[in-house]
């Protein structure tokens, strides 16, 4: 390969994939229990982390939608923010019921793209191969949900760099994902060729 061909696929790479802060929240799985979630994907009964995480998912949506709906009425605004309050209520009480288990993520830095992602952890996951992830891309707060193969774990002296392939993604979720990648990678190009004001 060429010096120009070697940089257009390093550019067709770095177009595809980005650094990124995003809220994470994951939890190992085994293959049986992968197998188990993608039955009940199928069926449309997949909820993941379980009725905590539609919750959670769901008070994301509304907030995404509230800051859209700046100009609307006032009572339908307050009308809303009651509804989400509720929401947070009946969030909290059955993160009590079912454990802890704090859903709203931790900002981690990332490498992502439409097929996977690489993150530093702390702790190797030892024998699991399955993740079950939440995503929560900034801005807009929208939520991408995922099952993902660990396809590396390698020491980094400061912990683990852990890679994972993305294995169940829905089709609208794959969507949000590239076009939040495209973005940050335009907003970056751009930056990137306006000159420095120096």
């Amino acid at each position: 390969m060429n010096r120009v061909q070697t940089e257009m696929a390093d550019e067709r790479r770095a177009w595809f994939r980005i650094d990124d802060n995003v809220r994470l929240v994951y939890r190992t799985r085994s293959a049986d229990e992968i197998v188990d979630i993608r039955g009940r994907m199928a069926g449309g009964q997949y909820h993941p982390f379980g009725v905590r995480g539609e919750i959670a998912f769901l008070n994301a949506e509304i907030s995404r939608l509230r800051s859209g709906l700046g100009g609307c009425d006032p009572g339908l605004l307050k009308l809303l923010d009651a509804m989400n309050t509720k929401l947070d209520a009946l969030f909290t009480l059955i993160g009590k019921e079912q454990g802890s288990g704090d859903l709203s993520g931790s900002v981690t830095e990332v490498n992502i793209g439409a097929g996977g992602l690489a993150f530093s952890v702390d702790v190797s996951p030892g024998e699991a191969r399955y993740l079950e992830m939440l995503i929560y891309l900034e801005p807009g707060n929208a939520t991408v949900t995922a099952l993902a193969e660990i396809v590396s774990c390698e020491e980094t002296g400061k912990g683990y760099r852990l890679s994972a392939n993305f294995i169940e993604i829905s089709d609208a979720d794959r969507d949000v994902l590239v076009k939040h990648v495209l973005r940050k990678q335009a907003n970056r190009l751009l930056e990137r060729r306006r000159p420095s004001a120096t």
